[in-house]
């Protein structure tokens, strides 16, 4: 190519960005002409001398500056939303803006160190205390009994599984002696009085909401008194307003609102932390929201969410009688008739606490599989009807949400999705997320992986999900898969990778053609001794479709300590993420030293590397198709 022809690509590309809904988005984190690599990492997973039962807000503050020193330019979180009692799932909260407060860091509080007693509290409550750490080893050697696992009462390491009940109930006794100490200074202070005006929209339903659910035991709104039930907008202003002058009511409200604000002070200050370290806090924005949730219920938002249907998934090779999520779909006219203003407010709130967001299942902004309530998830149907208003439709959405905020949002468009969609994305400015071990050449001869090199420029490559198994597990749990792409990779397939391998597999990730290159944290554990799980199940975060004790209870092996000051983790992380030279839309060429290959593309059972890794590939052919999957994916594992 003559440099004359490579500037006017060049040239091009950067007007295509400044054309892009999305280039005032991009422009704040530096535009596309550069690699940014991060983890993600389940909140509750993380765990220190400090934390209790779970991990917290303040958990962020230590790696924050550690990222920022390993070249990690992103921390990704899962949900922080409140969770129902009894269902751990973030992607089923009790408020679509309301923060858990299992995630408050106690011995962040103001004014702790005035109270003694709270101190002694806070120690034989927190992690590091023998006594709470040994109950808590029992609560995960039974979690994993309960859900049928290999026994484990042999092994020497410490398995941890978060006790969602015991950490609730431990910290609701720590905030009612501590409020009942600062309760009117906080709520008298400025700062407090900020918040809550500001935030007086979503903050009032929530806290009637939550009053309300426990006058009744906990129990979803749809089981209540039908005066509670299905107040007027009216009835709720005068519910409030009973509060306000019945003194127990009035202390239970102060108490919610001032732990909202709690919240709101210390994640805020995690973006602010993360910003002055050249890090971007990455959140999610679930697509859905519960039905048992504030917003469904409340007389002023309710009619944003029809409740004649529920979301889910048709049939597909992965499930023969498709999915009930048993989540609302949304009220697209009732919402645009108010300018999509619980949309544009919920993506404000959340930019309070985020730089970047993951819209989890994206494709449900453009069509959605709708079942009529107490049908079979057999008996739905796509909404719209119409596919030629899909691309419209869900253009429409994404338009409002980013002239609504500053935060660049990247897609998760895994599964079955129509290539219009993708299209769609492309156009807008968008990234979608390619996942190393489904990225593969579905219906071609041998289903080939595909290079990583021919990765599109707007998405962000990562080795595994959330929902999916770890790669460690996945590579050898599943050989019918793991040895196709043992011989892309060059090698003889053994069901346990070497280090070297497995390290290989990290460059892959770290070395492909997307801008963004984000993995799971315990992703990286298998490389350095002792901070990987000896059994790789013990490493999964979720496993959709199954209730398990489990699912959402990963803590990783090693302490936020741990993790900060292993020279050999943060070693690797300064390798992963070296600099390279950037093209834009295309190839890349390392300035590392590593010397890792790209893989070949060919299924052929010989193991074969012959191409340096940021050798530019061939595209492979355009086929004209109606739908196209990026994974075996089903799409029940949005959710």
């Amino acid at each position: 190519m003559s440099k004359r022809k490579h500037d006017d690509d060049v040239s091009k590309a950067h007007d295509d960005v400044n054309a892009m809904a999305t280039a005032p988005h991009w422009a704040k984190i530096g535009g596309q002409d550069q690699d940014i690599h991060g983890i993600n990492v389940p909140l509750f997973s993380l765990h220190s001398k400090d934390t209790c039962g779970i991990g917290e807000f303040g958990s962020l503050y230590p790696l924050i500056p550690w990222c920022g020193s390993v070249s990690l330019r992103v921390i990704q979180l899962l949900p922080l939303n409140e969770c129902n009692a009894g269902n751990p799932s973030p992607f089923s909260a009790l408020s679509a803006y309301a923060l858990d407060p299992n995630y408050l860091s106690l011995r962040s509080l103001p004014n702790l160190h005035k109270y003694p007693d709270l101190i002694m509290m806070l120690d034989q409550m927190s992690d590091s205390a023998p006594a709470a750490d040994a109950l808590r080893q029992e609560h995960a050697e039974a979690a994993v009994a309960a859900d049928g696992a290999p026994d484990r009462t042999l092994e020497t390491e410490h398995l941890k599984l978060v006790d969602y009940e015991d950490v609730r109930a431990l910290k609701k006794g720590f905030l009612d002696a501590y409020l009942a100490k600062e309760r009117l200074d906080i709520y008298s202070s400025a700062p407090f009085t900020e918040f809550s005006s500001q935030n007086r929209e979503w903050l009032h339903p929530y806290i009637a909401f939550k009053i309300l659910k426990g006058k009744n035991n906990q129990q979803s709104w749809e089981q209540w008194p039908a005066d509670e039930k299905d107040m007027t907008a009216t009835e709720m202003t005068t519910f409030i307003g009973n509060c306000m002058t019945n003194s127990v009511l009035f202390e239970q409200w102060q108490d919610i609102e001032i732990v909202q604000y709690l919240c709101w002070v210390q994640m805020s200050e995690a973006k602010s932390l993360a910003s002055r370290n050249n890090v971007m806090i990455k959140g999610d924005i679930p697509y859905l929201v519960s039905r048992d949730s504030a917003d469904v219920w409340s007389p002023i938002t309710r009619k944003y969410f029809d409740l004649q249907y529920s979301a889910g998934a048709p049939p597909d090779q992965y499930s023969a009688d498709g999915q009930d999520w048993d989540m609302p779909v949304y009220n697209w006219d009732a919402l645009a008739e108010d300018d999509y203003g619980w949309w544009r407010n919920r993506l404000r709130v959340a930019e309070q606490y985020y730089h970047l967001y993951r819209i989890d299942h994206i494709v449900g902004f453009f069509r959605i599989w709708s079942i009529t309530h107490g049908k079979k998830a057999t008996e739905g149907s796509f909404q719209p009807l119409d596919e030629d208003k899909w691309i419209p439709h869900g253009e429409t959405h994404l338009r409002l949400m980013l002239e609504s905020c500053g935060m660049l949002p990247i897609g998760e468009d895994l599964g079955t999705v129509p290539d219009e969609v993708r299209s769609c994305l492309s156009r807008l400015g968008i990234c979608g997320t390619r996942v190393l071990f489904w990225e593969r050449k579905w219906g071609e001869a041998g289903d080939p992986f595909i290079p990583t090199s021919q990765y599109t420029r707007l998405s962000m490559t990562t080795m595994s999900t959330h929902d999916s198994e770890p790669f460690r597990l996945w590579y050898g749990a599943n050989p019918d898969q793991a040895e196709p792409f043992a011989h892309f990779m060059g090698w003889k397939y053994l069901q346990t990778m070497t280090p070297e391998e497995y390290k290989e597999v990290l460059m892959l990730a770290h070395r492909s053609n997307s801008i963004f290159h984000i993995n799971l944290l315990n992703e990286y554990f298998p490389c350095i001794p002792n901070l990987a799980y000896q059994r790789a199940e013990d490493d999964r975060v979720n496993v959709p479709g199954k209730v398990l004790a489990r699912n959402w209870a990963y803590r990783f092996r090693p302490s936020v300590e741990e993790i900060i000051s292993n020279p050999a983790l943060a070693a690797l992380f300064k390798e992963l993420t070296a600099p390279r030279t950037v093209v834009p839309g295309g190839a890349s060429s390392s300035s590392s030293s590593s010397s890792t290959s790209t893989p070949s593309s060919s299924s052929s059972s010989t193991p074969k590397k012959d191409r340096a890794m940021d050798e530019p590939e061939d595209a492979p052919s355009a086929k004209t198709i109606k739908t196209s999957s990026s994974s075996p994916k089903s799409a029940a594992s949005a959710q």
